[in-house]
C-alpha cells in the first residue's frame, strides 16, 4: 500500500525511527529490570505492554497525527473473522514449529523454567496480570510500534516487503530470547503481511493478543489432558495438516477480500 500513503508529518524518516528503536530498548530493558526487583518476574511483562511509551511521546510531542502513524484504522468484520481463523490456524503450525526447534535445541532449564514460571496462573491476580499485559496491552502496544510506526516508514522508504521482513526481525530482537527467535520472526512476517494487505493494525492486534492468550492456556492445561493435541515433542500430524490447509485457503480469501483496498 505503499502508493496510497502519501509523504505526509505521520511518516517519520528512517534516522528518527532508528534513535527511537534505541531508546525503546533501553527504556525496556531498564524498566523490566526494575519491575522484577520490585514485583517480581511477573511484574516484568508490564515492559512488554509500556514498549509504545516512547514512540507515543515522540509522537505527542511532535504533533504527529496520532491514529495515521501508528496505522490505526478499522477492517471488516469479515476481515476480522478470517483473521481469527489464520490466528488459529499460525498457532498450531507455530506451535509445532516451536517444538521441533526445541526438540533439536532445547532451551537451557533455567530459562524454560523461569518462562514456565512466568506464564503459569497461580491466582486470580496472575490471570488478570497475565490477560491485561500479556494479552491485551501487549497485543496494542507492540503491533502500535513494529507494525504501525516501524513498518510503515520502512514500507514508505522501502517497499513493502522489506518494511515486512525488518520489521519482524526487530520483533523478535527485542524479546531477547535466541530461542523462539525463528519462531517469532515467521509470526512477525504474518503479523506484517495482514498489516499490509488492510492498511491497518487491527488484524495484527487480534493474531497477536488471540495467540497469547492460547500460548497461556496451552501452558496451563496439563499435559495428560492435552493428549489429543500433541506430546511434549510434537503436534499430531492431523492438526497440523488440518492448520496448514485452512490457513492456505483462508489466506487467499482474506487476499481477496482486502485486495478492494488496492483497486
Amino acid at each position: 500500500m505503499q502508493g496510497s500513503e502519501v509523504q505526509d508529518s505521520s511518516i517519520i524518516k528512517p534516522g528518527q525511527m532508528a534513535l527511537l528503536l534505541v531508546f525503546t530498548f533501553i527504556f525496556v530493558l531498564l524498566f523490566g529490570s526494575i519491575a522484577v526487583l520490585l514485583g517480581g518476574p511477573k511484574l516484568g511483562l508490564l515492559s512488554e505492554s509500556l514498549v509504545i511509551l516512547p514512540a507515543v511521546v515522540y509522537v505527542v510531542i511532535t504533533r504527529r497525527p496520532f491514529l495515521r502513524t501508528f496505522r490505526i484504522a478499522p477492517i471488516s468484520a469479515v476481515l476480522a473473522g478470517q483473521t481469527v481463523l489464520i490466528t488459529l490456524c499460525t498457532f498450531v503450525l507455530g506451535d509445532a514449529l516451536d517444538r521441533l526447534i526445541h526438540r533439536f535445541f532445547p532451551m537451557p532449564e533455567e530459562w524454560l523454567e523461569a518462562l514456565v514460571s512466568l506464564m503459569t496462573i497461580d491466582s486470580f491476580g496472575d490471570a488478570v496480570l497475565l490477560f491485561s499485559s500479556a494479552v491485551l496491552m501487549a497485543g496494542i502496544a507492540e503491533e502500535m510500534l513494529f507494525r504501525g510506526l516501524i513498518q510503515r516508514t520502512l514500507e514508505h522508504y522501502r517497499d513493502p516487503a522489506m518494511g515486512i521482513v525488518l520489521s519482524s526481525v526487530f520483533f523478535a530482537l527485542v524479546h531477547f530470547n535466541p530461542w523462539t527467535a525463528i519462531q517469532i520472526t515467521l509470526l512477525g512476517l504474518v503479523l506484517g503481511y495482514l498489516t499490509w494487505r488492510t492498511g491497518s493494525i487491527l488484524s495484527a492486534v487480534i493474531l497477536h493478543s488471540v495467540n497469547n492468550l492460547l500460548s497461556i492456556v496451552l501452558l496451563n492445561i496439563p499435559e495428560q489432558r492435552l493428549s489429543w493435541y500433541g506430546s511434549e515433542n510434537h503436534v499430531h500430524w492431523p492438526w497440523i495438516a488440518a492448520a496448514l490447509l485452512v490457513f492456505i485457503v483462508t489466506v487467499r480469501s482474506f487476499n481477496r477480500r482486502s485486495g478492494e483496498l488496492f483497486d
